[in-house]
């Protein structure tokens, strides 16, 4: 895929599952990662095994944090502008769910937690990336799955967003 060599990606939740695989195939076809999430370790790891099979071998940027602080967001951004210089690629990967019964005490913790996560974030962080993927004409990823082996009151949270 000679048409990504040298775009800047930035994957959300990078550190496991689909944001982990996301981020390898794009070092696989020499883009700069920018890999995100909450656990140093995984984050090294996952850097590490990117730069190994870049064809470039490009130096990729980590950056720890939760995405949905709002902090986090901001440095995100500036941090990948300050590395990288541009944005072309932005992955909304990061989410997770809250296996909690609706009838539940914890439900609507559990629900503003979720939704915060995975569909604010996205949505704010995108707005924050915008003017640069503009101005690169580069693009938005958004990724959702689902996998439950609960009944439907157990999976609720974990399936509505």
């Amino acid at each position: 895929m000679e048409s990504l060599k040298d775009k800047v990606v930035i994957v959300t939740g990078s550190t496991a599952g689909i944001g982990e695989a996301t981020a390898l195939l794009f070092s696989k076809y020499g883009c700069k990662v920018v890999i995100t999430g909450r656990n140093v370790e995984k984050a090294k790891d996952v850097s590490r095994r990117c730069e190994e099979i870049s064809p470039n071998k490009y130096k990729n940027l980590v950056i720890l944090g939760d995405i949905s602080d709002d902090s986090h967001r901001t440095e995100l951004i500036e941090k990948t502008l300050e590395h990288f210089g541009q944005i072309d690629i932005l992955v909304n990967n990061a989410g997770f769910s809250i296996p909690v019964n609706v009838l539940s005490d914890g439900f609507i913790s559990a629900y503003d937690r979720v939704m915060d996560v995975n569909l604010r974030s996205p949505v704010l962080l995108t707005r924050l990336a915008l003017p640069f993927l503009i101005s690169s004409k580069g693009c938005v990823i958004n990724v959702s799955s689902v996998a439950t082996n609960r009944t439907v009151n157990e999976s609720f949270v974990m399936n509505f967003t």
